[in-house]
């Protein structure tokens, strides 16, 4: 690309310069100081990703759609070939963004798109991805497979159950897929909106029996997988090695991640510091500001060390 910039000297002569030289010594600058030298690194353990895999499948005993949304949450997309490799055929994104980058890894693995309510449905379909569907005026136009998604209580996407009771009840459709659905409360196995959701599902199950099921959460395969059965088991959190007290069995898929020190600041004894205050200096000392958080599953929970 070209630029012409034209401005004005003292003397009131029009100067046109060429700048495309500069513009290129800016985006190389801008390439080496900002894309290379400022990467935040993060080490992955294959080994016990593929342990936390066949831990839960054995738990599941049945089919796994793991979860990839958000950059594996946060791992990255180069993971996709272990999983990939291990069998796995079906991936649940947010985004249809999201849905192409998973394609480039496999032409044939089925890819399930979450954030659909501003999208063509068919579209999505014609791009060979399954659409979950959240509302039933979502139909009206469509009529190729997809997942149903019930509410679950968390007021977050999906068809309010007894809408969607009462669309199963008017005809048969054949072509859903799933119906799936998600506790709201993964470490309460007696919370009354666990119970209910439960209940309500096994309802679905009873008088529609020909359809195929999904409910996810950690909490399922702790507490109810006797209770529920489900077709396929959908896992995120802990195929990636979150820390989780009902799982203990899981282990750590991230072993190190190199930040960048963005900032050095001097507190004294008493500072509190982060979200909630949850540190307080116990003397006065120096802290550091460092390009990651949350993204790269940093919690509140963890501890980071210097190195030159």
């Amino acid at each position: 690309m070209c630029i012409l910039v034209t401005y004005r000297n003292p003397n009131g002569i029009i100067i046109c310069t060429h700048v495309l030289i500069v513009i290129y010594f800016i985006i190389f600058y801008f390439f080496i100081h900002i894309i290379i030298l400022n990467m935040v690194n993060i080490y992955i353990n294959i080994d016990n990703l593929i342990h936390n895999l066949e831990l839960l499948q054995n738990k599941a005993q049945c089919d796994i759609m793991c979860a990839v949304k958000g950059n594996c949450y946060g791992l990255g997309f180069d993971i996709l070939p272990y999983l990939l490799r291990y069998g796995i055929n079906d991936m649940l994104v947010f985004s249809l963004e999201e849905a192409n980058i998973v394609r480039k890894y496999s032409p044939d693995v089925n890819i399930y798109v979450v954030n659909t309510l501003n999208e063509d449905l068919n579209n999505i379909h014609n791009m060979g991805y399954i659409p979950i569907i959240h509302n039933l005026n979502q139909l009206v136009n469509y009529d190729n497979k997809y997942v149903l998604n019930i509410e679950s209580g968390l007021e977050r996407f999906g068809v309010k159950y007894q809408d969607a009771l009462s669309y199963l009840q008017s005809k048969y459709d054949e072509n859903i897929l799933y119906i799936m659905n998600h506790l709201p409360f993964s470490y309460n196995e007696s919370h009354e909106l666990n119970l209910n959701l439960i209940k309500d599902f096994q309802n679905l199950q009873t008088l529609f029996p020909n359809y195929k099921y999904s409910l996810g959460s950690s909490g399922l395969l702790y507490h109810y997988h006797k209770l529920i059965k489900q077709d396929i088991c959908r896992i995120g959190n802990l195929l990636y090695g979150r820390p989780d007290p009902i799982f203990p069995e899981i282990k750590p898929v991230v072993t190190s991640i190199e930040f960048n020190i963005l900032e050095i600041k001097y507190i004294t004894k008493g500072t509190s510091i982060g979200y909630n205050h949850r540190y307080t200096a116990t003397e006065d000392e120096y802290i550091c500001i460092v390009d990651g958080g949350y993204m790269e599953r940093i919690t509140n929970e963890s501890y980071l060390t210097y190195r030159d």
